[in-house]
């Protein structure tokens, strides 16, 4: 076979190839897009993107999204007063959208919920990020950032005062017995007349 021919060929397959590619891309294409929703209504994600460490304002927060959906309280004993740790909750929706030109079309929608945690000094923002958790593990993460905890005044220990004692109640001594001297025992009336009087010289 002529070399010539030979390249001609692979050259002529080369770009039915390349052409077969472009035409199938423009042919398919897919569509991502993602907002999110809060009890407001759908927003872009370029809100979140905008909140800025060390420029955010919470009071900003509070007008872009409201009050908080949770506030820590509790963890924070202890922590300086300043310090605030607040979540919002949304619902991020992520749709995809797929088309084959004249042959198929698809739409993937799938929804779950995400939280956004910022920490505030302040009115300041100092870290914010988001996640699928709604919990936050405090104090690891005022450990992280540098937070001290204030020591708690230390209670004084408790000064037990005794008891009352009981009052003691009187116990009135056992009667006392009148013991009678009895130098002779008593002899029954009836048995003093039978014997009758006792002959003194008898007796002697």
């Amino acid at each position: 076979m002529n070399p010539d021919y030979t390249r001609r060929l692979r050259a002529f397959w080369f770009a039915g190839l390349m052409s077969f590619c472009l035409i199938g891309c423009s042919f398919i294409s897919v569509d991502r897009h993602t907002r999110y929703r809060d009890a407001e209504g759908y927003f872009e994600p370029t809100l979140l993107d905008a909140i800025k460490v060390g420029e955010t304002s919470q009071s900003w927060l509070l007008a872009h999204f409201g009050r908080p959906s949770y506030s820590e309280v509790d963890a924070l004993a202890g922590y300086p007063a300043e310090v605030q740790i607040n979540t919002w909750r949304f619902e991020r929706e992520q749709q995809k959208n797929t088309r084959v030109f004249l042959l198929y079309r698809s739409r993937n929608l799938d929804q779950q919920y995400e939280y956004l945690h910022v920490v505030s000094e302040g009115d300041k923002v100092m870290r914010a990020w988001r996640d699928a958790s709604q919990t936050v593990d405090t104090p690891r993460l005022m450990a992280a950032m540098g937070y001290a905890k204030v020591r708690l005044e230390e209670e004084k220990p408790a000064v037990e005062i005794p008891a009352a004692p009981a009052a003691v109640q009187s116990v009135p001594p056992p009667a006392s017995l009148n013991v009678e001297d009895v130098s002779q025992p008593a002899i029954p009336s009836d048995q003093a007349k039978l014997t009758g009087p006792v002959d003194s010289a008898a007796a002697r």
